[in-house]
């Protein structure tokens, strides 16, 4: 990227929308995007894009996709080939709205999670210190036993988690 692309980067964006973007790890393209769109919307998609922690050009492409004609910068009519209807558009926007739900459900579920999972984790340690403990559960319930040493050996959560997420030690 050049410096003169560089420079010109926030150009045509408003300022509110930079500011919702400023710590996020945006690539160029979606300010590209957004100076397609007005200000209000520009304002809206970055709200939309911070809420979902979804920075990616196909889902900027997306919000411009599902933005009004009068909400553009430079108003196009739509050409029938391209032409996405309201109800599409009311669809994306319902489906968006139970997404970001979904995801607010988990970060706030998340971190008790996480806690009961350490707290588990302890008490099943010190419960397989104890010999008499391990000799019975091999000896009656050995599929147990073997949940319990791979919860107790657990480092980080298991696959399928975010990589950014603390380990349990």
């Amino acid at each position: 990227m050049t410096i003169r692309h560089r420079f010109r980067l926030l150009s045509g964006i408003c300022s509110e929308a930079v500011a919702l973007l400023a710590d996020t790890s945006c690539p160029a393209k979606v300010f590209e995007l957004l100076r397609l769109m007005k200000p209000i919307r520009q304002i809206q998609a970055a709200e939309v894009m911070a809420e979902s922690k979804n920075f990616s050009v196909m889902f900027a492409n997306a919000l411009l996709a599902a933005t009004p004609g009068n909400q553009l910068a430079v108003e196009k009519k739509p050409q029938s080939k391209q032409q996405v209807s309201a109800e599409s558009i009311a669809r994306v926007e319902r489906e968006l709205a139970a997404l970001q739900m979904q995801i607010k459900v988990v970060e706030d579920d998340y971190g008790p999670d996480v806690l009961h999972l350490t707290v588990i984790k302890g008490y099943l340690s010190k419960l397989l210190a104890n010999a008499a403990v391990v000799r019975w559960l091999a000896r009656n319930h050995p599929e147990y036993l073997k949940e319990f040493q791979s919860i107790t050996e657990m480092i980080e959560l298991p696959a399928g988690a975010d990589e950014a997420q603390p380990a349990l030690s």
